[in-house]
């Protein structure tokens, strides 16, 4: 029974950890590139996905993930100060890199200027 007990335990252990992992995302930013559009960059950066996008000028603003066949994985909407200070926060460290730790799942993002913050795990 104890066997079996915590068998069920290593199970459930495993199985949140894994999920944990699968809706963690660490992004290395270096910079924007422009667009067609006055507001909407597409961040220069080091993931898992195929382009992400800045987008401070549609009704909703926000980050846009898409993979590597175009489709949209993810949205991650943002006020419109968000917006435009995530932008300032990319242009001024331009030639640098920030790292952007998203987790679609719990809807949590931050940012942070060290290297060691893009070290953990890449995506």
């Amino acid at each position: 029974m104890k066997k079996t007990l915590l068998f069920f335990i290593f199970l459930l252990n495993s199985t949140l950890c894994y999920s944990k992992s699968e809706n963690d995302h660490t992004i290395k930013i270096y910079g924007l590139e422009k667009t067609n559009f006055d507001y909407k960059f597409r961040l220069i950066q080091e993931s898992s996905f195929e382009k992400i996008e800045l987008d401070c000028q549609s009704f909703f603003n926000g980050l846009n993930f898409y993979l590597d066949d175009g489709s949209l994985f993810e949205s991650y909407y943002l006020e419109n100060y968000e917006c435009v200070n995530f932008f300032h926060a990319v242009d001024r460290w331009e030639k640098k890199f920030m790292c952007l730790n998203v987790n679609f799942e719990n809807r949590n993002m931050s940012v942070d200027q060290s290297k060691k913050a893009c070290s953990f795990k890449k995506n």
